[in-house]
């Protein structure tokens, strides 16, 4: 369950590219096979290992209440995947 989980994660940032995926939309594609404390283990290994990376936006000024996102890197998702299986186990 946790392996889908993950592999979702990895599909949509890499859909996503460099524009980044909101943790919220993350999160609730993922929610099914991964319990929140699961994401957030998973969400730690990936930005350590240099996956993806965690912003805020909007952080200043009235508008909008800040959002944090993630963003990939340029690897390849087999090798982002295989690093992961790697940290994991």
């Amino acid at each position: 369950k946790v392996a889908r989980g993950m592999d979702k994660m990895v599909r949509m940032l890499h859909d996503a590219g460099g524009v980044g995926v909101s943790h919220t939309a993350m999160y609730s594609a993922v929610r099914q096979n991964l319990t929140s404390h699961d994401f957030k283990v998973v969400v730690d290994y990936m930005n350590e290992l240099g996956m993806l990376s965690v912003g805020i936006e909007n952080r200043r000024g009235r508008g909008p209440k800040p959002r944090r996102y993630f963003r990939t890197t340029e690897t390849t998702k087999k090798e982002r995947m295989q690093a992961l299986r790697e940290a994991l186990l």
